[in-house]
């Protein structure tokens, strides 16, 4: 049995993005048994880095009707929320930095999930993702929800594309515990590497289509095997292997069975690859039209922490 999630921080900069997001925070809350959202505000820390010292106080002065506007404004959306889900909320608001800030507060509280918004208030010089969107899924250890649409109905439609890496386990597992009653698409794309290569040298096209075989038949079983360890019933599920380029294939095959959420790990599976890889979740996540949940595995979250303190 996969235990509940036991934390979720939506983080908000009112924005209508940012509303959608705290709306599918609360839903996952009420359909998976957590009874409290913490939702929380970041306003920016507007005092120059050259601040002295000496002004921490009379900034705390300024700042405190700043911190209780903003939280007077998340009570009231927690009030109009609760008319909507049977959970509780916890109103935060923090000065500073919006993703450091995020970062910090998921720290503290083991924030389980982080659900931010496609876009804030000002998504100026990105088409795809807003900018705190955009870095915490660069800069972020814990798991991260990006909404991008409306939500009207639990996720009912989820693609996970696979790539047999630690995060791509961690991020299917973690799919299948925040959507319980979806059908599920295992999705693997397999490259024979080195194949344009073989084209320039002029091997033959049989030859190469038979290492193409060799490789699907390679990526099946592994595939199976990936899905057998996971143990999804009682989730429907289908799988595919695509051959291609990862990040088409997975945009291609959303285009078809239109999933209201796309699961994939942060990064691949090896240092060869990794940088690759974590740029086809990164391409993948700013092109898909639906939501997006991106995860790291638990032993990459601790490499990471160890590398940073």
């Amino acid at each position: 049995m996969r235990h509940p999630i036991q934390r979720i921080l939506a983080a908000t900069d009112f924005s209508e993005h940012a509303m959608r997001a705290k709306k599918r925070a609360a839903m996952l809350c009420e359909q998976l048994g957590d009874r409290t959202l913490e939702l929380l505000a970041v306003r920016e820390d507007q005092r120059p880095a050259e601040t002295p010292m000496a002004m921490d106080g009379a900034s705390m002065v300024i700042e405190k009707p700043v911190v209780e506007e903003t939280l007077n404004i998340l009570k009231r959306i927690c009030i109009d929320l609760q008319d909507d889900y049977w959970i509780s909320f916890e109103a935060f608001v923090r000065i500073g930095r919006p993703v450091a800030e995020i970062i910090a507060r998921a720290d503290e509280t083991e924030a389980e999930l982080i659900v931010v918004g496609a876009h804030g208030s000002d998504h100026i010089g990105d088409l795809f993702l807003g900018n705190v969107a955009n870095r915490l899924l660069r800069m972020t250890t814990r798991p991260l929800l990006i909404v991008k649409n409306e939500p009207v109905n639990c996720y009912r439609e989820v693609l996970i594309p696979v790539d047999f890496s630690p995060d791509s386990k961690c991020a299917a597992e973690l799919a299948l515990r925040i959507a319980p009653e979806a059908h599920v698409t295992f999705l693997h794309t397999s490259q024979v590497w080195f194949e344009a290569q073989m084209l320039q040298a002029g091997v033959p096209k049989g030859v190469i289509r038979q290492y193409r075989n060799e490789a699907a038949d390679e990526a099946r079983r592994s595939l199976d095997l990936f899905i057998g360890e996971l143990k999804p019933a009682p989730h429907s599920y289908s799988r595919v292997i695509e051959s291609g380029s990862p990040v088409e294939m997975i945009s291609d095959y959303a285009d078809g069975i239109q999933p209201d959420l796309i699961a994939m790990g942060k990064h691949g599976g090896s240092q060869v690859q990794e940088r690759l890889l974590g740029s086809v979740t990164r391409r993948a996540a700013h092109r898909a039209f639906c939501d997006v949940l991106v995860a790291m595995s638990s032993d990459r979250q601790r490499g990471m922490k160890i590398l940073v303190n």
